[in-house]
């Protein structure tokens, strides 16, 4: 046999010769021409050194190695349209995952996603952290796949998938005067709290950006860890602050007691979420956005537009 191997197109006519009978039938059922299959059929003799069928007889009949090669090539075959099978499949079952998330991803989506993933890989290790951790246990490759908001431009190694983009929105709590221009934000600022996020956090620098860019003044400000404790301290202080939609959702105890509105389309701001990994797991890095993106539109949506009618309009699914 040349390189001890047999080919499984050639095969694949063989047996449909030894099905159907004649070289006319065998065409017709595969789609080739006849010549095809008898070319098929004499390259495989050729390879093996042995005779598949005695030729002297009508209908055709197999030799002794045709007999064997029939027997074995049904196993053979079957065996390898079960592993293309397997392979292609959607619904296939990775070995494993070891998986990073950020902590406001986790707070949000993260029990759904995770149960999401559990359907397509036999054992999964979550890892919680903040974004700027996370990325550089992918690059180190301590883990195989992450979800956060920092893409690693610029790192050839990387393969990066956008999963969906969230506008951040003004949160202010009722007991404050109504926002309606920038002169009124100044005036909030200078006697209420902000509250937001501590230096660890990815989000910090683009809104404290954001916030010099619209020349708002932060006298008094309060750094905490976590978008629930962010959101219930606008609404029991009075103070204000600057999310995206999914991290005001992990403060949906007191939502009813904040305003929220779009900042000046002129400071619109937004973050896009990523997955991220090593370029030589872009099998899982492809799941795992189908995955982030089947969760956010089956349950996130819903979830932000229970919780308050619209909310989901900031968020695009990409």
């Amino acid at each position: 046999m040349k390189n001890n191997c047999i080919d499984l197109d050639q095969l694949r006519i063989f047996l449909t010769m030894v099905e159907e009978q004649t070289v006319t039938r065998a065409a017709l059922k595969l789609g080739i021409s006849s010549s095809g299959v008898s070319q098929a059929i004499k390259a495989l003799e050729k390879d093996l050194g042995r005779d598949l069928f005695v030729r002297e007889t009508r209908p055709l009949r197999l030799t002794e190695t045709g007999r064997l090669l029939a027997h074995e090539g049904r196993h053979l075959l079957k065996e390898a349209d079960s592993i293309r099978s397997r392979i292609c499949s959607e619904n296939q079952k990775f070995r494993d995952l070891r998986f990073g998330i950020g902590e406001s991803a986790m707070a949000t989506l993260g029990p759904w996603l995770l149960s999401e993933l559990q359907t397509k890989f036999s054992d999964i290790t979550a890892h919680t952290e903040m974004t700027y951790p996370l990325a550089n246990k992918v690059i180190s490759d301590e883990l195989d796949v992450a979800l956060c908001t920092e893409p690693l431009y610029g790192d050839e190694r990387i393969d990066r998938h956008q999963v969906y983009r969230e506008k951040f929105l003004l949160i202010t709590s009722k007991k404050t005067p109504e926002i309606t221009s920038l002169a009124d934000l100044r005036r909030l600022s200078s006697s209420r709290p902000f509250i937001g996020y501590g230096k660890d956090c990815a989000d910090k620098h683009p809104i404290n950006q954001l916030l010099q860019n619209m020349d708002i003044p932060m006298p008094r400000e309060l750094s905490v860890s976590s978008s629930f404790a962010i959101v219930g301290l606008v609404s029991l202080t009075g103070g204000w602050s600057i999310l995206t939609p999914t991290n005001l959702w992990c403060g949906k105890n007191f939502i009813n007691e904040l305003n929220i509105q779009s900042l000046p389309m002129e400071h619109a701001l937004s973050r896009s979420m990523w997955v991220i990994g090593n370029s030589n797991q872009t099998a899982k890095i492809r799941l795992v956005s189908k995955c982030v993106r089947t969760v956010m539109q089956n349950t996130i949506i819903r979830e932000l537009d229970q919780t308050l009618p619209g909310l989901s309009k900031y968020i695009t699914i990409l």
